[in-house]
């Protein structure tokens, strides 16, 4: 049996880039104490995403909506990259209308994480 594991993790500095067509955002923060995770709390060392990058197979959702899938990191429509801030995420979502209104959202500011 296959063990999926799920988190939220609230993006930081999210923003749509120059193109409008990607999103970019620190997935995790190293160093920093988390919100409230249901009685606990966490931090994040740096290097703890380094040997999970090379193997894991991530998808971005929207609202962790399966049917809403932003990107993937196999099939490259999704970069992480552990750097000394954190795990950085660039998307490259669809062209479909969900993802333009939600491109939209970004852009007026009224999704920020």
């Amino acid at each position: 049996m296959q063990t999926i594991e799920r988190r939220m993790l609230p993006m930081t500095e999210l923003r749509s880039l120059a193109s409008g067509k990607t999103i970019q955002g620190y997935a995790a923060t190293f160093g920093r104490l988390s919100q409230d995770l249901g009685g606990f709390r966490e931090v994040i060392l740096a290097g703890a995403f380094r040997e999970t990058l090379k193997t894991a197979n991530v998808t971005a959702l929207w609202n962790h909506d399966q049917n809403y899938v932003l990107g993937r990191n196999v099939s490259k429509t999704l970069q992480l990259v552990e750097d000394s801030t954190g795990l950085l995420a660039t998307i490259f979502p669809p062209s479909a209308t969900w993802a333009k209104d939600l491109m939209e959202s970004i852009d007026r500011g009224d999704v920020s994480g």
